[in-house]
């Protein structure tokens, strides 16, 4: 049982510690310290209590998958618009950590000194050679080692950067220009529900969980301490660079530090590895909508050519996402936003909210806070992607 727990808070720290966290000092400067505590933490704990809920359908159903349950309590349909936004989800993500390799590998050769560094932009078509290739492949066992090696990496550059904001704050102080309040807290809404992305894994996680009773306690305290370190970081981040606070924020690291030098080298490699596995998931659902299940979803070719569409398939996606990420670099912080709100939020407030308030037997105070859950996502669904699409003129 020890051992089951340990592996479940292992794997909930991996999928909430990676490259998402790059964009927090972001969102403190768009909404000012006080305000990026308060959307942080609103949006945090609504998350969390709304995955409990998820859980607690399949606890009461015996339903395994997010789409079975959503289809049991509205039809079938349900959970095709399940399987759509997991499909944007994925799609997004992948575009967002493509512009993550080409900023933080970028800024890695120029603080390493590299004469004729590559730009951004560069290093983003450069990288279509790995993506395509990996996307290919047919088997998640494929990322395994790869991932367990960059998860490891990331972990160590968590602490290094923690080591940095901590010297750098000895050295220099604190940003003259800090603000409490700002108004870009709309936008940073929408910024935070991207790194909910867990969402899809919290069921498959409790299925697997030996002793279902534990789940929930090792859950909520695994993510809500997540959420402390993303606060913590985000808002020293803040603190320490002002205005002037990036997205990835690595791209703030002073240069001639070693810092600089290693942890958006470390954060690129783990980019490029999740863009290829976000692409290579949302893949095989297209495919499937394409092609039908009998349809080949792997990553070799076989004779009838049928392998061949399927690689087709992928391979035109991954170009197509380039050239979005190419646009979205532009603009990162608007695009995730956009992410965060019209791809997430249905996932991980309207819809398992939702469907708590429609098969979960439940006294007034239940009914109210499922109501609360989704009037919240709608809020957020609708002003974040408004403000994202429409920005405010200055």
């Amino acid at each position: 049982t020890w051992g089951t727990d340990v592996r479940t808070a292992g794997l909930l720290a991996k999928l909430l510690l990676g490259p998402s966290m790059l964009i927090m000092p972001a969102g403190f400067r768009q909404s000012g310290i006080l305000g990026g505590f308060a959307v942080l933490g609103i949006v945090g704990v609504a998350s969390i209590y709304s995955m409990v809920r998820l859980v607690r359908c399949s606890q009461v159903t015996g339903l395994r998958t997010f789409g079975a349950i959503v289809a049991g309590a509205f039809g079938p349909f349900a959970g095709d618009a399940i399987e759509f936004s997991t499909t944007l989800c994925q799609l997004g993500f992948g575009t967002v950590n493509m512009v993550y390799v080409g900023a933080n590998l970028s800024k890695a050769f120029v603080s390493l000194g590299w004469k004729w560094a590559p730009s951004p932009t560069a290093v983003m078509v450069v990288q279509l050679c790995f993506l395509i290739p990996v996307v290919w492949q047919k088997r998640l066992s494929f990322f395994f080692w790869p991932n367990l090696v960059a998860n490891a990496l990331v972990f160590v550059a968590i602490f290094a950067l923690i080591g940095y904001v901590a010297a750098e704050m000895n050295l220099n102080g604190l940003a003259p220009d800090v603000k409490a309040v700002s108004n870009g807290w709309v936008l940073f809404s929408g910024s935070a529900m991207y790194s909910f992305e867990l969402v899809n894994f919290v069921l498959p996680l409790y299925n697997e969980h030996e002793k279902k009773e534990t789940f929930v306690p090792i859950f909520t305290g695994t993510v809500s301490a997540a959420l402390v370190l993303y606060a913590l970081l985000a808002s020293w981040l803040y603190l320490l660079c002002g205005s002037l606070t990036l997205m990835p924020v690595t791209l703030n690291l002073r240069e001639d530090t070693l810092t600089a030098k290693t942890v958006p080298l470390v954060y690129a490699i783990s980019s490029a590895l999740l863009a290829s596995l976000d692409l290579m998931l949302a893949s095989q659902v297209i495919e499937r909508s394409c092609f039908g299940n009998d349809e080949d979803s792997g990553g070799t070719a076989e004779a009838d050519g049928r392998g061949y569409r399927t690689l087709a398939l992928r391979t035109v996606i991954t170009i197509i996402c380039f050239f979005v990420a190419i646009t979205a670099a532009k603009q990162l912080e608007v695009f995730v936003a956009f992410v965060g709100a019209f791809c997430c939020v249905p996932l991980v407030l309207i819809y398992p909210a939702a469907a708590h308030l429609t098969l979960i037997k439940q006294n007034a105070l239940g009914h109210y806070v499922d109501g609360a859950l989704i009037a919240l996502g709608v809020f957020i669904f609708t002003t974040a992607t408004l403000y994202a699409v429409f920005p405010p003129t200055a």
